[in-house]
């Protein structure tokens, strides 16, 4: 009850979301906390965070992501540039290109904002993996500038917060729901229904799929259903949540 109150109030303030710390606390809870808007820590967990699937080597930036070497030139290691950093492999890339065109969901009446985002990260030698330019959407343009770290701190922020947001979508509804739940629910029901209990290939497989399908229930009535979680307070909660998974 005390959770459901904590997450039924507004968010007014990035200082709100220490609300989601009032019992469940751990070292690596409270790391988080401290950390979270650094753009090493951003780097550390798009390798080692829920979905590192994404990220991958850029040998040539995108046509649709015009980042010059000039933006970033301030974010590189002394004597080299993005050029050097493309050629020698230590240039990644982020691309949420998936999430163009998703409906946004309609929440308390208001239409939601889904982002696109492009992202731009570099292995500096002393900082490690950080993030040097996102783009929001997935055509540039005037209305969708380049975010850059020498932009002003809260505009810098909420660039990451968003590819962040996007990270979430992908990962809940695609690498989680669809490609671990889902997909094993297929193996569960042909298991049940084809192979014997004295089967090796069904005792091998039995300790893996037990409650499989009682939380696959729970997920589709209570997260995915037309009055589920994701309808009521997800960006892709409704059509968006179809169409992405």
């Amino acid at each position: 009850k005390k959770l459901a109150i904590r997450f039924g109030k507004s968010w007014n303030d990035l200082d709100d979301f220490k609300r989601i710390f009032w019992k469940l606390r751990s070292p690596i809870a409270e790391y988080c906390m401290e950390h979270w808007k650094e753009d090493w820590f951003f780097g550390y967990q798009c390798l080692n965070g829920c979905n590192p699937r994404m990220i991958q080597r850029c040998k040539q930036l995108p046509e649709n992501f015009p980042v010059t070497a000039d933006m970033v030139q301030s974010s590189m290691a002394s004597k080299t540039t993005l050029n050097k950093e493309l050629q020698a492999g230590n240039i990644y890339l982020l691309d949420y290109s998936i999430m163009d065109g998703i409906p946004a969901n309609t929440i308390k009446g208001k239409l939601q904002y889904i982002a696109a985002p492009i992202c731009l990260l570099y292995q500096h030698p002393d900082d490690g993996l950080i993030p040097i330019a996102i783009q929001l959407e997935q055509s540039p343009g005037l209305e969708t500038p380049i975010f850059l770290p020498k932009d002003a701190p809260l505009a810098w922020l909420f660039a990451k917060m968003w590819v962040r947001h996007s990270e979430f979508q992908v990962f809940q509804l695609l690498s989680h729901l669809l490609r671990t739940h889902l997909v094993v629910e297929v193996f569960c029901v042909a298991t049940l229904r084809q192979l014997p209990a004295v089967h090796p290939i069904y005792k091998l497989l039995a300790p893996h799929l037990r409650y499989t399908l009682e939380i696959n229930c729970r997920g589709r009535t209570q997260l995915i259903s037309a009055n589920g979680i994701f309808k009521r307070v997800v960006s892709t909660g409704g059509d968006g949540l179809l169409i992405l998974a």
